[in-house]
């Protein structure tokens, strides 16, 4: 499955927080993160790809994901996106599923930090 979130987002920042919980097969157990071309600055090569893939936990306990998308794809600016796709448990198998509790945007991996730290 996955979730396109459409509009600007009120805080816009490079840093992801995905707070979640998964029980699923070692074949589906990640999360990817795409993005349109219009979020990459000026000049950067056409080719690069909008997308990264971050592995994810599967033990049933809640976890958060911390993703800089400015260093998990070049030429990242994050300010003229006109969406953002997050696909979950691609490859899921009977019995997989995701719970995902929040998804938000910080400025810096500090601050989304210092958030993840209140969540206990």
């Amino acid at each position: 499955g996955f979730l396109y979130l459409l509009s600007h987002l009120s805080q816009p920042g490079p840093v992801i927080l995905v707070r979640y919980r998964t029980v699923c097969n070692p074949g589906s157990s990640y999360m990817e993160f795409f993005t349109d071309s219009s979020c990459l600055l000026p000049g950067t090569d056409p080719s690069v790809v909008c997308n990264t893939r971050q592995d994810l936990t599967a033990d049933g306990q809640w976890h958060t994901l911390i993703l800089d998308l400015e260093k998990a794809i070049p030429g990242y600016d994050g300010i003229s996106c006109r969406y953002f796709r997050v696909d979950v448990l691609n490859r899921a198998s009977a019995g997989d599923c995701i719970d995902v509790s929040f998804i938000g945007t910080f400025t810096d991996t500090a601050a989304a930090e210092a958030y993840a730290a209140s969540l206990g």
